[in-house]
């Protein structure tokens, strides 16, 4: 089981305005992340798990 840290300032940055999807796909990637940083995102298992659709995750992870 890994885990990540959420901090403030990650609300007040360049996503401001994106929506909640890109939020909701950056938390899953810090929650998933396993040392030294490496993640693993199938971006259909996040849209079923977010409710959302594969296009919004996959635009996300773009703008990332």
């Amino acid at each position: 089981m890994s885990f990540g840290k959420l901090w403030e300032c990650m609300f007040q940055g360049s996503m401001v305005g994106a929506g909640s999807t890109p939020f909701a796909v950056w938390a899953y990637i810090i929650a998933h992340a396993k040392p030294p940083g490496e993640v693993e995102v199938n971006p259909r298992v996040v849209a079923a798990l977010l409710g959302c659709p594969v296009e919004d995750v996959e635009s996300a992870i773009e703008l990332f």
